[in-house]
């Protein structure tokens, strides 16, 4: 990314983040971004729809680039034994997500009680993180990546038939079939990214602030311009065109 381009984005998101501050202001209390409050029944983890706009903003802005080392899943060592109790990563996250043998796939909102139709995901595919920045880590830290227990956002079970249908996509490129399952992907994709100091590029930024905007909350989060998102080089896919919902909230489209 040229100097023009990394200084436009970054006045973008600046504005972006200035205006939900100006926006919270305006209602009085500040209570429409932190009142909407999600949980995860499979885990319990709280999300706050704010807090993931300001971490989304918070993050280092870069194309995608995989340095001097080309993407291989040999790279990223899983599915391991870590706690060394006998069971893996994979076989660890589900039984943490199994219901009585159900599995609530909710990529594309599937109950599924036949386990060979079940894979665990990485909610930030392996060769996506790759070119956001875990091409320049050590083995051991890739690993622990690969296998991150730890993180509750980080690995998931989900149809298989969703997980091929995602592969190695980002947001710009994919969403789940679920429309309600939006807000979830956006806000545990945001904090995963987060969490390990991964970067994001222009079209994941415009397609995770339009999944944001379908979270409940009382306050629409601006999202920004193909002109004030910065084209690129490395970019793999298009931005996606915002469609209008039922309550005239941009969301991104997907292909399916």
């Amino acid at each position: 990314m040229n100097r023009i381009n990394a200084v436009l984005l970054t006045l973008s998101l600046l504005l972006l983040s200035a205006a939900v501050i100006i926006a919270n202001d305006g209602n009085g209390s500040g209570n429409a971004q932190e009142s909407s409050t999600k949980s995860n029944s499979n885990t319990g983890q709280e999300r706050h729809t704010g807090s993931s706009f300001r971490l989304l903003v918070a993050l280092h802005s870069e194309p995608e680039y995989s340095g001097d080392i080309s993407y291989d899943q040999s790279l990223y060592e899983h599915w391991i034994d870590a706690d060394e109790d006998g069971e893996n990563t994979q076989a660890e996250v589900l039984e943490a997500e199994s219901q009585d043998g159900t599995w609530q796939s909710w990529f594309d909102g599937e109950s599924i009680d036949d386990s060979s139709m079940v894979v665990v995901v990485h909610l930030v595919p392996l060769e996506e993180a790759h070119e956001s920045g875990a091409w320049a880590w050590t083995p051991e830290k890739r690993r622990d990546y690969a296998n991150d227990l730890d993180f509750e956002q980080a690995l998931t079970a989900v149809s298989t038939a969703s997980n091929e249908s995602r592969g190695s996509k980002d947001p710009a490129e994919w969403q789940p079939s679920a429309e309600t399952a939006w807000c979830r992907y956006a806000q545990d994709w945001i904090a995963v990214k987060n969490h390990w100091g991964l970067t994001y590029d222009a079209e994941e930024l415009y397609a995770l602030t339009a999944m944001l905007n379908t979270c409940e909350d009382a306050i629409q989060f601006p999202v920004p311009s193909a002109q004030s998102t910065p084209e690129h080089d490395h970019s793999h896919g298009a931005t996606p065109t915002p469609e209008h919902s039922h309550s005239g909230t941009p969301t991104p489209g997907h292909s399916h």
